[in-house]
């Protein structure tokens, strides 16, 4: 999932945050006839719960941009609700796994993206089989977006840097002879930071 910066932030200095599956809060809902719908707070909040801290300068970090991304499992016949939260929200609800679900009222086939007002209560009836979702919310940033291959700028001038840079130093550098190196397989779960500080799990 890629967050777009505001032009303000696009020449920060580059941030890692590595986030542990086990760290990632997670809250279990229990709807009127006791049937759970479980969901992991990657970013933004849910009924108080807050995801981990972003990253210093991601548009997430501020709260009132809204940013959300929710990973939901719901059991079969499960009633969910997303709350109303303001009418200029993005919200775009992906249906990856499961055999139907009912939003308001209406049918959603599974593998479909559906855009949802965000100034609105939006009532989700899992059908007969669990159903899994992803959620993502967020306020729009406001201003022009061109991208071109893997580079996203505000400007066609700014693009034009951005590929002059690459051709220059290969995103910043690249100290290796080959462009597809991988980690060694049986290295196991790590985070290498840019101090040279290495954490395993």
């Amino acid at each position: 999932i890629w967050l777009n910066l505001p032009s303000k932030d696009k020449f920060v200095e580059p941030h890692y945050k590595m986030l542990w599956a086990e760290e990632i809060p997670v809250i279990e809902l229990k709807d009127t006839n006791k049937k759970i719908s479980t969901m992991r707070i990657i970013s933004g909040s849910y009924n108080n719960i807050k995801s981990l801290q972003p990253s210093p300068n991601s548009w997430a970090k501020d709260e009132n941009n809204n940013v959300n991304i929710f990973v939901i499992s719901m059991e079969a016949g499960a009633l969910l609700e997303l709350p109303r939260i303001s009418s200029t929200l993005n919200r775009t609800l992906y249906y990856y796994s499961g055999n139907g679900i009912n939003i308001s009222e209406t049918s959603i086939d599974v593998l479909s993206g559906v855009r949802l007002k965000g100034d609105e209560v939006i009532k989700i009836e899992n059908g007969l089989k669990e159903s899994k979702l992803l959620l993502l919310e967020g306020e729009p940033i406001g201003e022009p977006v061109k991208s071109y291959g893997p580079f996203v700028m505000n400007t066609e001038e700014e693009i034009e840097e951005a590929f002059s840079d690459y051709r220059e130093t290969g995103f910043g550098g690249w100290q290796w002879q080959r462009d597809d190196v991988v980690h060694q397989r049986n290295k196991g779960r790590f985070a290498e930071y840019p101090d040279g500080t290495v954490e395993y799990r």
